[in-house]
């Protein structure tokens, strides 16, 4: 009996989503026993005890089956809460929210319930890859905007503007921003607000990074903008903040007739995200902030200790102001972003992402702040032993 060929079997959406660089990178860095990793945005530190014993607690309660498609009431009311305190925005608990399997999926079930083929989706680039494929699965077009290293790679409402034609249904806005790390102004988003609304658009505002903030830096949700909140789709959860990626747990809130179509969708997906996760979400927001907090400090040590490794260099980067994540020009090397990384990973045993990995990134790298400070010092002083030193030689 001859072998199943699935490579002509399988359909041209999984096609869209096949490895790249990203995966290239992640099979050669296997078996390097010294290696510094810092190409996956999955946080180092745990998550806070407190999170982890409240779902160890439901487990032997037999919090062990499903929920509520939406989630249990009891989350979606403290999600309320938390939008409400923190962004100054009124949502339905009952019919206005959905806890999704980390905001990914929340991503993807937007995506399915909104697009017809064609469709168009405008994105700032570099942007996060998954969503691209998202639109694509889902059988509309990415339209990718670029944005300048000159303006902190923000995107712009005049730059949004250039791109919008009669088949665009949606823009989305990633701030804080990865893989860049910057922030979206309160005075752009307002001008992309006014865009969307004149133009009949609807908005996606994903917000997974909001209380990793460094400094004085703030953060304004798109729908707290007049107009907006009947208009956006605010994903958001507890992957980064508090330090949860693997359990896989975030939520959207959007327009209730949406939502309660949305709901159905979810279920054909996942039915339900896990109670007991759910229980360790209920305890997060009932705890309040201190251990994000404690969070944010920490990686701000790291992300000041890297500016600074940097600029003894003389590597050049984008100022990191939120998120997980430093942006850096390694055009001065004369190399490619990804034989960059490639070279770093075999003779230096440092893991990186080349920025072609998120979009038109040629000359950059994405350098995550996920390992201990003295790891990332000791990450700088391998990529300028590989790089530097050797030029000057």
């Amino acid at each position: 009996m001859s072998a199943v060929n699935f490579n002509e079997l399988v359909s041209d959406r999984i096609k869209m989503v096949q490895g790249g660089e990203r995966e290239a990178l992640l099979k050669l860095s296997q078996g390097i026993p010294d290696l510094i990793a810092l190409g996956r945005g999955d946080p180092d530190l745990d998550t806070a005890p407190h999170i982890t014993e409240a779902a160890v607690e439901a487990l032997r309660a037999g919090r062990t089956h499903y929920t509520h498609w939406a989630g249990k009431i009891e989350l979606r009311r403290l999600i309320a809460e938390k939008l409400k305190r923190d962004n100054g925005l009124d949502y339905n608990p009952e019919t206005e929210l959905i806890v999704t399997t980390g905001a990914q999926q929340g991503m993807m079930a937007t995506m399915l319930a909104l697009l017809n083929p064609g469709d168009e989706v405008i994105m700032g680039d570099p942007y996060y890859t998954s969503y691209s494929e998202c639109v694509q699965i889902a059988g509309g077009k990415t339209v990718l905007v670029p944005t300048k290293e000159e303006n902190d790679f923000v995107l712009t409402a005049e730059e949004i503007s250039a791109y919008i034609t009669d088949k665009t249904k949606l823009v989305v806005i990633v701030s804080p921003n990865n893989p860049t790390g910057t922030l979206t102004p309160a005075a752009e988003l307002e001008k992309i607000a006014k865009l969307i609304v004149e133009k009949n658009l609807l908005a996606v505002s994903d917000e997974i990074y909001e209380k990793v903030r460094f400094e004085d830096y703030t953060h304004t949700s798109l729908a707290s903008f007049p107009d907006m909140k009947e208009r956006t789709i605010l994903l958001n959860g507890f992957s980064k903040a508090y330090s949860m990626t693997g359990w896989r747990i975030g939520y959207m809130a959007a327009p209730a007739a949406l939502i309660g179509q949305m709901e159905c969708l979810i279920h054909d997906m996942t039915i339900s995200v896990a109670e007991f996760v759910q229980c360790a979400a209920i305890k997060a927001l009932e705890a309040g902030d201190d251990c994000i907090k404690a969070t944010v400090a920490v990686y701000d040590e790291r992300r000041r200790a890297l500016m600074k490794a940097f600029d003894v260099i003389g590597l050049k980067y984008t100022y990191p102001k939120a998120g997980l994540y430093m942006w850096v020009n390694i055009q001065s090397t004369g190399l490619s972003s990804y034989d960059f990384c490639k070279k770093l990973l075999l003779e230096g045993h440092v893991q990186l992402f080349p920025g072609t990995v998120y979009g038109h990134g040629e000359g950059y790298i994405r350098v995550s702040l996920l390992a201990p400070t003295e790891k990332l010092k000791e990450a700088a002083d391998r990529i300028e032993s590989v790089f530097l030193k050797k030029q000057e030689g």
